[in-house]
């Protein structure tokens, strides 16, 4: 990853970090998120494993009757993310489970407040090596979750599970970690 890319996502998140939430409700909240999860996968390493080649797209997974779906889908669907295209992939949430092959296909995965009842089952047929998993959830998904975003005192923030993070094999730059509150059980 080259670090001329790292000062201007750092300061993105750091202009994100400061909106506050009031700004955000207006028409801007999903535009607040898709820069949180842009910044986050300009962030974020995944193992060679994970990647045919350099140029492989990145490969954002979104539940389909996500709320927040077609917002994310149109804000960050062909956008560049550490020179690779960030490539929406719709998950049916009716089907996870029946078969792990769309997990294969998921870099990172998003997850909006409106199916935190449903997390531990999304989480569970979505994860795994060199798969980051993000949400929204009131609290943090404990043990998969790996960023939470939330709202605090009128501004939106994040937390990161970096032990999970690890796990998943994923590579967290130094300047997320700084920016971001850790998550603790």
């Amino acid at each position: 990853m080259k670090r001329r890319h790292f000062a201007p996502a750092l300061l993105a998140i750091a202009c994100v970090c400061s909106a506050p939430l009031s700004q955000a409700q207006d028409a801007n909240a999903d535009q607040v998120r898709a820069a949180f999860v842009y910044n986050f996968l300009k962030l974020v390493s995944w193992p060679d494993a994970r990647s045919e080649s350099p140029e492989q797209a990145l490969h954002l997974c979104l539940i389909a009757d996500d709320p927040i779906q077609p917002a994310l889908s149109g804000l960050l669907g062909g956008k560049q993310a550490s020179e690779r295209a960030i490539s929406i992939v719709l998950i049916d949430r009716e089907k996870l489970g029946a078969s792990n092959d769309q997990r294969h296909n998921c870099h990172a995965v998003f997850l909006g407040e409106s199916l935190e009842a449903d997390y531990p089952r999304i989480m569970n047929a979505l994860s795994g090596p060199g798969v980051l998993l993000i949400d929204e959830g009131s609290r943090f998904s404990w043990p998969k979750g790996m960023i939470r975003l939330f709202s605090e005192d009128e501004y939106i923030r994040f937390e990161v599970n970096l032990k999970a993070m690890e796990l998943a094999q994923l590579t967290v730059d130094p300047k997320l970690i700084r920016l971001a509150r850790f998550a603790t059980e």
